[in-house]
C-alpha cells in the first residue's frame, strides 16, 4: 500500500504544480510586461444570450481588455454589449462599458477590482524648453503586441525586459448592483442606495469602513443585503 501513497501523492504534487504553473501571474509590468497571467488560459466567455464560447485569453493590465490571439496577432475584444462575463482560468472579469474589471466578490451586491495603470511613464517625449509632449500610449501599448505572438498558446507572454521602466498599478474597488457600477466611494455609494442614505452614513461610521479594505467593502455588501433589500 505504500508505493500506491507515494504515486498517488506524487500525482496530486506534478498536477498542483502543473496548475499553479499555468495559472502564473505577473507580478511586474512594463511595455513587454503588460499581462495578468504569464500564458493564455483556457477560458469561457458568457453572454447574455445564455451561449456561451469556448477559448484561450489572457488579461492585459494596461489596457484593461481581454484580449485573444488570431493569425499570429493579439487583438482586444472589444464588442462587449452581449457579454456577461468572461472566466479566465480562476477569475472572472465583467465588462464595464468598453473595459473588464475583475469580479472579487459575488452576490446581490457584488463588488469588482479594477487594476488602473498609470501610463504617464510611457509619455516619456520632451519638446523644447523640456517642456513633455503626451503620446497615446493605448496606441503605444498595441502597437507593441502587433506582432509578437507566434505560439503564445505555449509560451510566456510576458518577458519584462531591465530597460524598461515599471508602471504602477492601482486597484480601484468599485460596487455592482441590478447591472449599475458605481466606485466604491462614499457619495457614490449614497446614490446607489439613495433610500437609506442616513442609515448607511451611521453604519459606516460606526464600524469604521474603509472602502479601500475588501473585507469591509463584503461586510458592507452584507450589511445592505441583510437589512435594506
Amino acid at each position: 500500500m505504500k508505493p500506491i501513497i507515494i504515486i498517488s501523492l506524487s500525482l496530486t504534487l506534478l498536477f498542483v504544480s502543473l496548475y499553479s504553473s499555468a495559472q502564473e501571474l505577473n507580478t511586474k509590468y512594463t511595455l513587454s510586461s503588460q499581462f495578468l497571467f504569464n500564458k493564455f488560459q483556457p477560458a469561457v466567455v458568457d453572454f447574455k444570450t445564455k451561449n456561451s464560447l469556448k477559448t484561450d485569453l489572457n488579461y492585459n493590465v494596461l489596457l484593461e481588455q481581454v484580449q485573444f490571439i488570431k493569425n499570429g496577432k493579439i487583438l482586444s475584444i472589444v464588442n462587449t454589449e452581449d457579454i456577461k462575463a468572461v472566466k479566465i482560468g480562476s477569475k472572472v472579469f465583467i465588462p464595464v462599458e468598453k473595459k473588464f474589471y475583475e469580479l472579487v466578490y459575488n452576490d446581490t451586491i457584488s463588488i469588482l477590482l479594477r487594476r488602473t495603470p498609470d501610463l504617464t511613464l510611457l509619455d516619456d517625449r520632451e519638446g523644447p524648453f523640456g517642456v513633455k509632449l503626451t503620446t497615446d500610449s493605448p496606441d503605444k501599448l498595441e502597437a507593441y503586441l502587433v506582432n509578437i505572438a507566434g505560439n503564445t498558446n505555449i509560451q510566456k507572454i510576458n518577458t519584462p525586459k531591465d530597460d524598461q521602466k515599471e508602471i504602477p498599478i492601482y486597484n480601484r474597488y468599485y460596487i455592482m448592483f441590478q447591472g449599475e457600477v458605481e466606485p466604491a466611494a462614499k457619495s457614490r455609494i449614497k446614490r446607489m442606495f439613495s433610500d437609506n442614505k442616513k442609515e448607511l452614513k451611521a453604519y459606516m461610521k460606526e464600524q469604521n469602513i474603509d472602502l479601500e479594505s475588501i473585507s469591509d467593502l463584503k461586510r458592507l455588501a452584507d450589511y445592505l443585503e441583510t437589512n435594506h433589500l
